[in-house]
């Protein structure tokens, strides 16, 4: 298997592309937090509204 040496050398010099990737994964990661908070909460609560809402996004985002 051929290997480039510089390759790594030429990605970690863009670090653009890292800032780019660490605010994508924080916001997903904020949403699937907030998404789970809200669920917990209806569960707690036993509101039909806020289950149904919650299950209606993550069926949404699933498909």
């Amino acid at each position: 298997m051929l290997t480039d040496p510089t390759f790594m050398l030429s990605m970690t010099q863009n670090y653009n592309h890292y800032h780019i990737a660490l605010y994508v994964f924080l916001a997903i990661g904020i949403l699937i937090t907030l998404g789970a908070f809200f669920g917990c909460c209806g569960v707690c609560r036993e509101s039909q509204c806020l289950l149904v809402s919650v299950s209606e996004k993550c069926s949404k985002v699933l498909s």
